[in-house]
């Protein structure tokens, strides 16, 4: 029976010698990559940063409206440039609605 067991804590004493090694390697892999995965993260959200401000420094009221006054040449509407309801062709409109059907419960 001491043979027994002496032999079963042999094997496991056996098998943690491989073990233990096996895992230290594997942690440290995944350690290295976690670490590779951080790099990239910090570079990704700097480069977000980066882009948010240029995005805040191209998109200022005061550039847009002289770019939009040098390159476009929109006017304000003119008052028969307005539509009222009761000149929209409705059943015009209506044609692309024909096969919706609506049910109600109640």
């Amino acid at each position: 029976m001491n043979k027994a067991i002496f032999l079963i804590i042999v094997m496991i004493v056996s098998a943690l010698a491989f073990i233990f090694p096996y895992m230290s390697y594997v942690i440290d892999q995944q350690n290295a990559q976690l670490s590779s995965l951080d790099t990239e993260i910090h570079a990704i959200e700097n480069s977000i940063s980066i882009l948010e401000s240029e995005w805040s420094y191209l998109s200022r009221p005061e550039r847009l409206s002289a770019l939009s006054s040098k390159y476009l040449d929109m006017q304000p509407p003119q008052a028969v440039q307005i539509a009222t309801f009761e000149s929209l062709d409705l059943q015009r409109a209506d044609k692309g609605f024909e096969k919706i059907q609506v049910s109600y419960r109640q």
